[in-house]
């Protein structure tokens, strides 16, 4: 996974993501990555809850605990979500409470959002799509694409494919079972019974 820069972590992260541009399926793999650049204070998402292609959001945002923000699309084809996203951002930027902003979104029309809060000398993050324009990843300190983070799984949740270990398991795998007695051979010292375990780790 790939870090930041600066190897000093934010003390308050405000995450706003555009719920018409971003895709719940790839969130967990955002907020793993977020975790990593410092504390999460903020969390927020707009879009119109109405609509049935947003409906893949419930679950997350349950998970994520995210603030979800309802924005009626009055007129169809307006960005009603996008003005009300980055009323958000000006008055979470005017709060002074955060030190960082990561916007989650592939709209080109938070380009002007980023610079503006970057003039304030905060760092902005934007994570999007591999399609996302070059007009807003250039506007941001670092933007990560979101098809490259890998994939992160959901807490409390096991993949499809993982099954537990037990004693049949671990005898059958026998490239496992050497590498195990190796590590804790090479950890021993003068032919004692005892090995260090944090050496036996690495």
């Amino acid at each position: 996974m790939a870090q930041v820069n600066n190897p000093a972590l934010l003390n308050s992260i405000a995450i706003l993501i555009d719920a018409d541009n971003a895709s719940a399926k790839t969130i967990d793999t955002v907020f793993a990555h977020i975790k990593t650049l410092g504390k999460i204070s903020c969390k927020k998402i707009y879009g119109d809850w109405g609509q049935d292609n947003l409906k893949g959001w419930q679950a997350v945002i349950l998970r994520h605990a995210i603030d979800p923000m309802q924005q009626f699309s009055h007129v169809k084809g307006k960005n009603a979500t996008d003005i009300a996203l980055v009323i958000e951002a000006m008055d979470l930027l005017n709060s002074g409470k955060y030190d960082g902003f990561c916007l989650v979104s592939s709209d080109s029309d938070f380009a002007s959002l980023a610079v503006r809060i970057r003039k304030s000398g905060l760092p902005v993050y934007g994570f999007g799509r591999e399609t996302a324009v070059e007009s807003f990843r250039i506007s941001c300190d670092r933007f990560f694409e979101v098809e490259k983070l890998g994939i992160a799984t959901p807490p409390h949740s096991q993949p499809a494919n993982t099954q537990k270990w037990d004693n049949k398991r671990l005898k059958q795998d026998t490239h496992l079972v050497n590498a195990l007695k190796d590590s804790v051979k090479n950890a021993l010292k003068d032919e004692e019974d005892w090995a260090n375990y944090s050496q036996v780790a690495n």
